[in-house]
């Protein structure tokens, strides 16, 4: 269950740039100083993401990411009436990504019509597989591995990527 942050309780507070991500994750809050503190533990997250020393292999990644949301940033800016990325979808893509762990090759990213951010992994046009990303903790995914083919919906708790996608990535990827 989620606890309300005390701005007054030290306690409370993060005390680094690992707790201030709890923060920085889509929370029940609704109030304008709610808002206001994901906003700036987004901003300082993502300030974080950008260094190599801070956050590793995976800033090239998110840099791709950023890429891809930049460039669809805005509803219609395709064309079409293809609605922007929703910031939410992007936030939840993010905690995917500091969640991976190592020896599971990392995606290709797309936007989708819908605001959703799609994972894409592509051995070949017979072995693929892909996760949807959007504002929810709902993932879902859709594979086609040869003769089989399939979709399922995996929760995501933020705090660790479903054993089901890293098992299916491998197995595409190998």
């Amino acid at each position: 269950m989620l606890e309300p942050l005390s701005l007054t309780d030290s306690a409370d507070m993060p005390s680094g740039f690992a707790d201030l991500g709890n923060y920085a994750r889509l929370s029940s809050g609704v109030s304008p100083e709610s808002a206001l503190l994901r906003r700036s533990a987004n901003a300082v997250n993502r300030r974080a993401r950008t260094s190599e020393s801070l956050f590793g292999w995976k800033t090239k990644v998110l840099e791709q990411l950023w890429a891809v949301v930049a460039e669809s940033a805005d509803a219609g800016s395709d064309g079409t009436d293809a609605a922007g990325i929703d910031p939410r979808a992007l936030e939840m893509v993010e905690t995917i990504i500091e969640v991976w762990p190592r020896g599971i090759p990392l995606p290709e990213f797309a936007a989708e019509p819908d605001g959703a951010i799609s994972l894409d992994w592509i051995r070949s046009r017979h072995r693929i597989f892909s996760v949807s990303v959007g504002a929810t903790n709902r993932l879902a995914c859709a594979w086609i591995d040869g003769a089989r083919r399939g979709h399922v919906i995996e929760p995501f708790d933020g705090s660790k990527l479903p054993e089901f996608i890293g098992s299916a990535v491998r197995a595409i990827m190998k």
